[in-house]
């Protein structure tokens, strides 16, 4: 399984395959946040506007696209613009465990390359703001739920328990090919 962390896509060019150019840069991803999957592409930090993920060839460096026509306005993809309307982050949002205890702030996360699925959230105290410390990298399929306010997770005692679930319902969190 070949992975990148979201933080090495910010900038990187988009090309589009029939028209062999570069349309754009890659502002961040639209990730749903109730199954992890890459939904699209941000090409502003406004998202206004986007490229679905069917139109997505390649997810590498660069990233290939189909055509130019590729790129839409976010009013125009109904699941983007529902997706955006949660504000359901994921870079930035607070970690809670189920039972209530801060683990940190997500600061990164990676991605399955082949199925376009948040597979790790990268989790760290800050210290001045300036610093991580007790940094956690941890398996998407740890995640609860996400929300506006915070992403919550196993606990830490349950995680043996909780994978063993996750392998038999097939958790939603993308799981591993």
């Amino acid at each position: 399984m070949s992975e990148k962390f979201h933080s090495e896509f910010i900038g990187v060019p988009i090309l589009s395959e029939s028209e062999r150019a570069v349309v754009g840069v890659v502002a961040d991803f639209i990730v749903d946040p109730n199954n992890g999957k890459i939904e699209g592409i941000a090409m502003d930090s406004g998202f206004k506007k986007v490229i679905p993920a069917i139109d997505i060839l390649k997810l590498s460096i660069p990233v290939m696209i189909s055509e130019m026509d590729a790129i839409s306005d976010t009013d125009d993809i109904i699941k983007i613009k529902n997706i955006l309307s949660e504000n359901k982050k994921i870079i930035g949002n607070k970690v809670f465990t189920k039972s209530g205890i801060f683990v940190g702030k997500v600061y990164d996360y990676a991605i399955n390359l082949s199925n376009m699925c948040m597979v790790k959230l990268a989790i760290a105290k800050s210290f001045l703001g300036l610093f991580h410390i007790n940094e956690i990298l941890l398996p998407s399929s740890e995640i609860i739920e996400i929300t506006p306010e915070k992403i919550i997770i196993n606990d830490i005692l349950e995680r043996k328990k909780a994978k063993a679930v996750a392998v038999i319902k097939e958790k939603a969190y993308c799981p591993a090919e």
